[in-house]
């Protein structure tokens, strides 16, 4: 009799084959003109997320006329809602993720307040705010005559009139916020103003002589 032989055989389940695709894209929020980036992830049976540089990704938009995919890259054309889809591709397997995005209206989104002068010196001359209107894509967007209510959170720094004319008070910086309600929305914008003595002649003389020095 000869030896007896064995043979010992491992069966493997493939448990790391490609199960699940997620798909995002930053930032969430697009308007028209804006790009954003698409992630893909993917992920196997037992939850692995697979290296991105083995996989082969098709992307595509059911909407181009919304949103226009190239690759990672999505770009808004105009308003509404579209569809991204991502087919991932791994030895043989194909599994498909998909995102909807909304692509918003563009118009104004915050208030821009400007100073003829935000420096000013304690108990001198003041200055005239104006404020004007900025959309998403930072594109000036006129107020249409919409009331704006002007607030200094720093009183006792400056204070500014119902007219938007600031006032020096004391040394400090002042945050004057201007608000307008528009279409029954609210938009906000605050403007710093610095209110200093100029130069620091203080150190050097008296009070009755750093009023000689100014005159």
């Amino acid at each position: 009799g000869g030896k007896a032989q064995s043979a010992e055989c491992t069966v493997t389940v493939d448990s790391e084959r490609l199960a699940r695709v997620s798909l995002s894209i930053e930032p969430a929020e697009l308007y028209p003109g804006e790009s954003g980036a698409l992630s893909v992830a993917a992920f196997t049976e037992s939850g692995r997320q697979l290296n991105p540089e083995d996989l082969t990704i098709a992307t595509a938009s059911d909407a181009p006329a919304v949103i226009q995919v190239d690759g990672l890259k999505a770009t808004a054309q105009s308003a509404g809602r579209a569809n991204i889809s991502a087919v991932v591709t791994l030895a043989g397997v194909s599994k498909t993720g998909s995102l909807a995005v909304t692509v918003g209206k563009p118009g104004l989104k915050e208030l821009v307040v400007s100073a003829e002068s935000s420096s000013l010196k304690p108990n001198g001359e003041g200055t005239q705010l104006s404020v004007t209107g900025r959309d998403n894509l930072g594109n000036p967007v006129e107020l249409g005559g919409a009331a704006v209510t002007f607030t200094s959170e720093n009183p006792e720094i400056a204070t500014v009139s119902a007219s938007g004319f600031v006032t020096p008070v004391s040394v400090g910086v002042a945050r004057i916020r201007a608000e307008a309600v528009i279409d029954g929305a609210t938009y906000t914008g605050v403007l710093e103003i610095n209110v200093t003595e100029g130069k620091s002649r203080r150190s050097y003389y008296r009070e009755d002589k750093v009023e000689n020095a100014r005159e």
